[in-house]
């Protein structure tokens, strides 16, 4: 009897949006990892891109960014709750094609954000820079996933919403009051210095990760055959992600533009997100206990695995470096990357424990290749390591420098002093290279095994 990875792909209009949007999430999640590549390339070489006004860190580092959320992640999110979303409601996916419709309009629209950036025709709002035309365009594309939501909950058959649910539909929301907040007209500079702290924050906890963690609460469990650890602890994830991002962007402005009561409750938001740091390892952990065999070694339960690991990192090392004295030495260097460079990786394996084990679903074929899978993994997993500790010790040491600078006179922030300091960080960021190139060569492979799948299937 044929099971469903032996059948043909289907033609149902939800199925094929759904399979689609996992193929461009890959393809633009890989080109975001070169963009980012190309962006740091410049400044550790900064003379063979001078004379171009569009390869420069300040253009090429946002269209990377752009990307990798409001492109790879968003195809992949809203996948996600085309997939997921019924199934865990007890309903059908309807607006199949009005969905479809949606993908290609999302899709435009941000090739046109990527490229107004690329122009130099961006806002200047960092994490939102696309002119205000285009971020209201932007909100749009979420109208058609959160209709069809709103009609899987009027229709839902299940008595209890699954954590997985709470997770996409709270990301979705999120997203959207990010681009509202982050983009409502003040004239001041620094409400919109405080609006853009609160909408990264929003994007990366909440869409991006939150709505991530929230398929593997799904995936972990089908795939190791084992019941999710606790549905309890998973909520205090969502909650935790939901609330706590909101305040916790204040803490990166400490010494900056915002009031010492905003700062202290920043720091206090930030070094929350401790709980669910630690929080999310604990919950995949436990539930793939006793897992064995085949179903130890699915490539998606290892992709969770990993991404865990990474967000743990990343996350306490977002807490710990909350308090002010700590950003006194790091503020505006590039530790708060290496941060980054952790949480993306680990967004960037959940997506690819869900695709991995979603798209042979909607695809009708086996997955292409699991040694490709498992291939992509370790490349993501060595390569946002290593990106993460160089980018670290570049922070220290530009940010140790100029601050004993300032109290000593041995490091000045001008002058040749100056000039010694960033001199020193061209090796690191070499380094840091190697780790970001390890990236885009997993996010190949992993683009690779997508369009294998869905064009033939199993190589054995």
């Amino acid at each position: 009897m044929a099971t469903d990875t032996d059948a043909s792909p289907s033609t149902d209009a939800a199925t094929v949006v759904t399979r689609w949007a996992m193929m461009l999430g890959s393809i633009l999640m890989a080109a975001a990892a070169f963009f980012h590549l190309i962006a740091w390339l410049t400044l550790v070489f900064p003379p063979g891109f001078e004379t171009f006004g569009i390869a420069q860190f300040g253009r090429l580092k946002p269209m990377a960014d752009a990307l990798l959320v409001f492109g790879g992640f968003y195809f992949v999110n809203t996948a996600a709750l085309y997939f997921l979303v019924p199934r865990l409601t007890g309903t059908t996916l309807r607006h199949g094609v009005l969905a479809r419709a949606n993908t290609l309009w999302a899709l435009l629209v941000g090739l046109a954000s990527v490229a107004s950036v690329a122009v130099g025709l961006g806002d200047g709002r960092p994490g939102f820079e696309f002119p205000l035309i285009l971020d209201a365009a932007y909100l749009t594309t979420l109208l058609v996933p959160a209709w069809i939501t709103v009609r899987a909950f009027r229709d839902r058959t299940e008595d209890s919403l699954h954590p997985s649910v709470w997770a996409l539909v709270g990301g979705l929301t999120a997203l959207g009051v990010a681009l509202v907040v982050a983009n409502f007209p003040l004239t001041e500079a620094t409400g919109a210095w405080i609006q853009a702290a609160h909408g990264r924050e929003l994007v990366m906890w909440t869409w991006v990760l939150g709505s991530m963690i929230g398929t593997a609460w799904y995936v972990v469990p089908k795939a190791s055959g084992r019941p999710l650890f606790s549905r309890q602890l998973a909520q205090i994830v969502f909650f935790s992600m939901l609330l706590l991002p909101a305040v916790a962007g204040l803490g990166r402005l400490a010494f900056g533009p915002v009031t010492d009561w905003a700062e202290a409750i920043g720091v206090a938001f930030r070094f929350s997100l401790l709980v669910p740091a630690l929080a999310v390892p604990t919950g995949i952990l436990n539930t793939v206990r006793g897992a064995e065999g085949p179903a130890a070694a699915s490539p998606s339960v290892r992709l969770a695995l990993a991404g865990s690991w990474l967000f743990a990192a990343g996350g306490v090392a977002t807490a710990l470096t909350a308090f002010p004295y700590v950003q006194s030495v790091i503020a505006f260097t590039a530790f708060d990357d290496g941060t980054a460079a952790l949480l993306v990786g680990a967004g960037i394996l959940f997506a690819a424990s869900f695709v991995y084990h979603c798209l042979p679903q909607v695809g009708g074929r086996e997955l292409f290749s699991t040694t490709l899978a498992v291939n992509h993994m370790r490349l993501v997993l060595w390569g946002s390591g290593l990106a993460a500790f160089f980018l670290w010790y570049a922070g220290v040491k530009a940010g140790a420098g100029f601050r004993g600078g300032a109290l000593s006179g041995l490091w000045t922030a001008v002058g040749d002093g100056f000039g010694e300091a960033t001199a020193g960080l061209s090796t690191l960021y070499l380094l840091a290279l190697v780790g970001m190139a390890l990236v885009a060569a997993g996010q190949v492979a992993f683009t690779i095994n997508v369009v294998r799948t869905v064009r033939k299937g199993a190589s054995t």
